[in-house]
C-alpha cells in the first residue's frame, strides 16, 4: 500500500510492505502519550550517516540547529563508526546519505534499520536519485529529503513527522493480528472470528466445524535442516490448506506448525471428515524445497459446534483433545472429538500427580533381570526396570506410567534416577566380587537429546564410582536416526567415556546398515515379537537368523530378550547367540532377592539348562 507524505517543499511517496493489511494514512496528530513532543521542545539526538563533509543546505540547516541548541547532531562516515555509534547512544532519529558506501549504501541501510528498529530513518538522496529513495522506504525508510531543497523549519518537521510514522507503524504492526510468515490470521484474530461464527451459526441454527492442524515432522525437518528451510515449509503448507477450504472457511496460524480453521455452515457434520480427508491427502504429497525432496504429514482434531459444546473456550478445548488422539493412534489422519476423551485426559493428569508424588516421596524402585551368556549360562550383567510403588495402588508397571512421563517431560527427572540409582547399585555388586556389576539402562528418547547427557553420565559415574565399562546404555533405533549428525556426537562422546553401546528392540525401526557401520554400538538386542514365534514362524526364524550373522559379521554381539521356553533358547543357542535374558531364567526381581538368585543360578544352570561348563 502507498501513503503520501506532504510539506511545503516536497511531494513524498513511500511504500509500506504488504504484510500490513487494510492500513490508511497515519494520522498528523497523535495521542499526547505518543506523540513525540521532544523532537519541537528539546534538544533532539540525531545521528547524520554521510560520505564525506557536504554543504548540502540541509546539512547546513543541522549545523545551525545544533549551534542553537535545537538538534543535537552526531556526524559519522565509517560504517564501523556509525555501528559502533549506535549501540552507544540512544538517537531520536538518524539520516542516512544514501550516497555512502557506493553500491554497499542498501546494505549498509539494512543493517542500520535492524540494529535499531525502533528509531526512525530519514534518507537523503539527490534530485535526480529519487529512485533510490523510494527503494529506501521499502527497506525501512520513514521519510526521504532531497538534498540542496532544505532549512531549518522543515527539517525539523521531517524529523517528527518521521517519529511519528514509525510510531504509528509499530502499533500498527502489532495489532495487526496477522501472522507475518504466512499471512494467515493469528491467534487472537482467529479467536474472534470463531466467536463471530458462533453468534452466525446460533442465529442460523447451523452447524460449524472447528479443526485443528498439526504437522507431523516438523521439528524434525527445522531442527535438521534448519529455520530457512521450515519457513518455505509452512509456507507451502500454508497454500494447500488455503486450497482445500472454501471461501466462508476461516483458516489461521494459532502456534508454531499448527493450524486452526473454521469450517462454517457444514450439513452434515461428515462435510468436516471429507474437508480433513481433502488436508491430509494434500499435506502428504511430497514437498520441494532447494532442490530436496521432503515429506511431511499432519494429524488433524475436529469437532463440531453445536454438538460437542457452544462456547468458543471448550470447542478449542476439544478439537486440541482430538488432535492429540489423532497424534495418538499413528498420525497422518484426523479424530472427531468425543466424550470419552475428557476421561483420557482425567486420567492422564492424575497419573501425571502420581509420577510426581513418586518423585518427591521415594516412591519408585528398580528390579533386576539378569542376562547370561549364552555358552556357558554364566551371569554376566542385568538390565534395571523402573516400578512405581504407589502406597494404594501397589506395583505400577512402567507402561502405565512412562507414556505419560514422555508426554510432561518428568521423564528427564525419572531417567536421571534411573541411571544413578542403578550405577549405585552396580558399584556395591562390584565391590562385592561375588556378583558382575555390568548394568544396562534404557534411555528415553527426549533424555538422550538433552544438550547436557553426556555431562550428567559423567557426573553420575564420578559420584557413583562405577568403571565406566560396567555401564550399557540402550537406545532404540527410532532414537538413533532421528538426528543422525547430534546422535553420533552424543555417541562418540559416551565411547570415549568408556560406557557400553547397545540397540534395543533391534528389528522393529530403521534397521540401517549405515548407522551400524558408522556408530560405536557394541550389541545388538532382537526385539521379542521376533523371539516369540521364531520355533513356530519360519519366517521369524529367517529374520532372526539373518540379524545375528549381519551383527557377527560387524563385530558385535548379540543379546535374545524374551526368551520364555527352552525350545527358544536351543534355537538361539544354535545360530550363536551371545547372551538371553527372559522369564526362563527369572522375571526382573528387587536387588535383596537378586543375589539369592545368582547363588541359586550358579548351582543349577549346567545341570538344568545344559549349558557347556566354564574352562
Amino acid at each position: 500500500m502507498k501513503y503520501v507524505s506532504n510539506n511545503k517543499n516536497q511531494r513524498t511517496v513511500g511504500i509500506m510492505g504488504s504484510f500490513r493489511p487494510n492500513l490508511v494514512q497515519p494520522p498528523e496528530t497523535q495521542p499526547a502519550m505518543t506523540r513525540p513532543d521532544h523532537i519541537q521542545g528539546t534538544a533532539c539526538n540525531v545521528l547524520l550517516v554521510e560520505a564525506v563533509a557536504s554543504a548540502d543546505s540541509c546539512i547546513i540547516a543541522a549545523s545551525e540547529l545544533e549551534q542553537n541548541k535545537g538538534i543535537k547532531i552526531t556526524r559519522e562516515s565509517r560504517i564501523e563508526r556509525v555501528l559502533e555509534s549506535l549501540k552507544e547512544n540512544n538517537f531520536d532519529a538518524i539520516i542516512y546519505d544514501l550516497s555512502v558506501s557506493g553500491p554497499e549504501r542498501y546494505e549498509n541501510l539494512d543493517r542500520i534499520a535492524c540494529l535499531c528498529p525502533e528509531t526512525p530513518l530519514i534518507v537523503l538522496c539527490d534530485g535526480r536519485d529519487q529512485n533510490a529513495a523510494l527503494e529506501a522506504l521499502k527497506r525501512g525508510a520513514q521519510e526521504y529529503l532531497i538534498k540542496g531543497s532544505m532549512n531549518v523549519r522543515p527539517l525539523r518537521r521531517i524529523i517528527r513527522q518521521a517519529t511519528i510514522r514509525k510510531i504509528w507503524e509499530r502499533n500498527q504492526i502489532k495489532s495487526a493480528r496477522y501472522d507475518y510468515l504466512t499471512g494467515l490470521p493469528d491467534r487472537i484474530l482467529f479467536r474472534e472470528r470463531l466467536e463471530q461464527a458462533i453468534l452466525d451459526a446460533n442465529r442460523s441454527d447451523g452447524q460449524m466445524g472447528i479443526l485443528f492442524v498439526d504437522l507431523d515432522q516438523f521439528k524434525e525437518i527445522n531442527n535438521t535442516l534448519g529455520h530457512e528451510i521450515g519457513d518455505k515449509l509452512l509456507k507451502i503448507v500454508t497454500e494447500r490448506i488455503r486450497k482445500c477450504v472454501r471461501r466462508a472457511d476461516s483458516v489461521a496460524r494459532s502456534g508454531g506448525d499448527e493450524f486452526a480453521i473454521i469450517a462454517n455452515r457444514i450439513a452434515p457434520a461428515s462435510d468436516a471428515a471429507n474437508l480433513a480427508k481433502r488436508i491430509n491427502t494434500s499435506l502428504a504429497r511430497p514437498y520441494r524445497i532447494n532442490g530436496s525432496e521432503l515429506h511431511c504429514t499432519a494429524s488433524i482434531g475436529i469437532t463440531v459446534y453445536p454438538t460437542d459444546a457452544e462456547d468458543a473456550d471448550t470447542l478449542q478445548k476439544y478439537a486440541d483433545l482430538a488432535l492429540h488422539r489423532a497424534k495418538d493412534v499413528g498420525r497422518n489422519g484426523f479424530q472427531f472429538y468425543s466424550a470419552t476423551m475428557n476421561k483420557v485426559v482425567h486420567t492422564r493428569k492424575n497419573i501425571e500427580s502420581q509420577i510426581r508424588e513418586a518423585l518427591s516421596k521415594d516412591q519408585f524402585i528398580l528390579h533386576y533381570q539378569p542376562n547370561v551368556d549364552a555358552v556357558n549360562g554364566a551371569l554376566v550383567g542385568s538390565e534395571a526396570l523402573i516400578r512405581l510403588q504407589h502406597p494404594e495402588h501397589g506395583m505400577v508397571p512402567p507402561n502405565h506410567f512412562i507414556p505419560t512421563a514422555e508426554e510432561t517431560g518428568l521423564i528427564v527427572d525419572i531417567g536421571e534416577w534411573v541411571l544413578r540409582s542403578s550405577c549405585a547399585q552396580a558399584r556395591k555388586w562390584q565391590d562385592s566380587d561375588d556378583l558382575p556389576a555390568r548394568v544396562a539402562v534404557n534411555l528415553s528418547p527426549i533424555q538422550f537429546r538433552r544438550p547436557e547427557f553426556v555431562e550428567t553420565v559423567t557426573k553420575v559415574l564420578a559420584d557413583t564410582g562405577l568403571d565406566p565399562s560396567n555401564l550399557e546404555l540402550e537406545i532404540t533405533e527410532n532414537v538413533v536416526m532421528a538426528d543422525f549428525d547430534t546422535t553420533e556426537k552424543t555417541l562418540q562422546a559416551l565411547f570415549e567415556l568408556g560406557v557400553k553401546l547397545v540397540i534395543d528392540d533391534f528389528g522393529t525401526g530403521y534397521s540401517s546398515l549405515t548407522y551400524l557401520k558408522r556408530f560405536p554400538v557394541c550389541k545388538l538386542k532382537i526385539d521379542r515379537s521376533f523371539i516369540n514365534e521364531i520355533t513356530s514362524s519360519s519366517e521369524d526364524a529367517a529374520i532372526v537368523t539373518a540379524i545375528i550373522r549381519m551383527a557377527h559379521s560387524l563385530n558385535l554381539e548379540v543379546i535374545g530378550e524374551g526368551i520364555e521356553t527352552r525350545e527358544q533358547m536351543s534355537f538361539l543357542k544354535a545360530q550363536e547367540c551371545n547372551e538371553f535374558q527372559g522369564y526362563l531364567f527369572t522375571k526382573a526381581i528387587p536387588p535383596e532377592d537378586y543375589r539369592d538368585w545368582a547363588r541359586d543360578w550358579i548351582d543349577t544352570r549346567v545341570k538344568d539348562y545344559e549349558f557347556e561348563p566354564e574352562s
